[in-house]
């Protein structure tokens, strides 16, 4: 159906717009088959998500991307059991607009709303 594409590649675009690589991935390959003009989007598409050769069919042994556009990188410090059925995690991450809303320090403070 003619819409169908339409109302696809509009919400491929939200997501290209949100950095939402997997969302804006989903099914763009078998659209691609179809319609070759769609083929440069993929591979741009697969070079933001970190797979710049593309992506193996088979996917046994493919180490995750190391570099996705867009995305930062978060390292667990700690896990507290709470209860036998949860945890509090700590994460931490060097980018620095990752940080808490209401720094300590010389970091800049929240807009009050």
């Amino acid at each position: 159906e003619r819409l169908a594409s339409l109302r696809a590649a509009r919400a491929r675009q939200h997501a290209i717009s949100v950095s939402k690589w997997n969302t804006a991935l989903h099914g763009l390959a078998e659209q691609a088959a179809v319609k070759p003009a769609l083929r440069s989007e993929l591979s741009t598409l697969l070079r933001k998500a970190g797979f710049p050769e593309g992506v193996r069919a088979d996917r046994t042994g493919q180490a995750m991307p190391s570099a996705v556009a867009n995305y930062s990188q978060w390292s667990l410090e700690s896990v507290t059991p709470v209860t036998r059925h949860s945890a509090l995690f700590a994460f931490s991450s060097s980018d620095l607009k990752r940080g808490t809303p209401h720094p300590r320090g010389r970091g800049r403070m929240a807009e009050p709303v």
